[in-house]
């Protein structure tokens, strides 16, 4: 450092002949110079407040001695560490940010025995170029403008003591992303029916490049999302249980992004029907025009059976000689057909139920017949 000096000899003097500068009061190694009006100094090497001592003497060898203090301050400042929050946050550490507006928080101190603090530049630039310039150290700084442009953006930071130690420059990054995600759900994987309430939706999203990346999702059976269980955390399928009414049924789904961006609301519909096929009265199942007995194993079926409204339209039948239906199979549902009895007279049982679109099944109906093959005898 340099030290500015000044004395004089009152009148009548024999005028200032030479100086001692110390470190110390003492004067603990010192050594007189020539006295001059300047002179380059060595602080003593604690930093605080520290004290340079002076003595004059003059061509007569009357002396005098002074001095002054500085604080002596070689540190410079420190932003704070990652793990306590970082010298620089931006919108509180937000992963992304939909808007260009954000909030800066900082943080620094001025290692002991600093001089503290007292200013900070930012900028969107490395080099602090075309940033605020010097100004006064605050906590935080609101609506700071990032740079326009989608993607990862970066805000620099330095802070200055008041002794003008510069700290080392601090930065923090966001992902600017101003795009909304877009999505799709299917359900039952596209499927045009079902009988079931509870169904499985797959369910498909993207945010463009560069983005934050898809984040939540809600689902309702109501556009409005009245319904819907709230903000969730984004996955790939779900269950999910369908609106009470029978017939078509919309679930409806918006997505998220990390950012705060919504998307537009996506939907998918199906058509439930959860109640099974009813064979019509009386006439659901008839053998022969219901005759009491025939001499024969084959035998004509009479069938006639329905799907309640709004139902998906019975299409499927299955006949059988047998309770449990062994042996038979599903086949396309007909108002007749021709049918052949097991062997071996006696009461014999045909059984029959149906299958609509969604796969419901009715119960099952039957009608008998006595199959006699044998003639009478006198």
């Amino acid at each position: 450092m340099t030290l500015t000096v000044s004395a004089y000899d009152p009148d009548p003097g024999s005028g200032i002949k030479r100086m001692m500068i110390s470190n110390y009061p003492s004067f603990y190694g010192g050594r007189w110079y020539s006295y001059s009006t300047t002179k380059a100094w060595k602080l003593d090497i604690a930093e605080g407040t520290t004290t340079v001592y002076i003595k004059f003497e003059d061509n007569a060898g009357n002396t005098s001695t002074y001095s002054d203090q500085i604080f002596l301050d070689t540190k410079r400042p420190v932003g704070q560490s990652a793990q306590l929050g970082g010298a620089i946050r931006i919108d509180n550490n937000a992963y992304a940010a939909n808007d260009t507006t954000v909030t800066l928080s900082m943080s620094a101190f001025d290692l002991a025995p600093g001089t503290g603090v007292s200013q900070m530049r930012i900028s969107n630039n490395p080099d602090l170029s075309g940033g605020t310039g010097w100004i006064a150290y605050a906590t935080s700084y609101n609506d700071w403008v990032l740079n326009s442009s989608e993607g990862t953006q970066t805000v620099y930071i330095q802070f200055k003591d008041g002794a003008g130690n510069e700290s080392l420059v601090y930065k923090d990054s966001i992902i600017l992303d101003t795009v909304g995600p877009t999505g799709s759900v299917l359900i039952e994987g596209g499927s045009e029916r079902t009988r079931s309430r509870w169904v499985t939706l797959s369910i498909s999203a993207n945010d463009t490049e560069p983005a934050s990346g898809v984040r939540f999702m809600r689902i309702s059976n109501h556009s409005d999302f009245s319904d819907g269980t709230g903000w969730k955390i984004f996955s790939a399928t779900k269950r999910w249980k369908l609106d009470s009414t029978e017939g078509t049924t919309t679930v409806y789904i918006q997505f998220m992004d990390r950012a705060g961006n919504i998307s537009p609301v996506y939907s998918d519909e199906i058509f439930l029907d959860t109640k099974r096929p009813v064979g019509s009265s009386l006439n659901a199942f008839i053998i022969n025009d219901r005759e009491y007995a025939t001499n024969t194993t084959t035998v004509s079926l009479s069938i006639s059976a329905y799907d309640p409204e709004p139902g998906t339209g019975v299409v499927e039948m299955m006949i059988s000689n047998n309770y449990d239906f062994s042996g038979a199979t599903w086949e396309a549902y007909a108002t007749s057909r021709s049918w052949e009895l097991t062997p071996g007279d006696g009461i014999k049982i045909v059984y029959i139920k149906f299958r609509d679109l969604a796969g419901n099944e009715s119960f099952v109906y039957s009608d008998d017949i006595f199959l006699d093959t044998v003639a009478p005898t006198p």
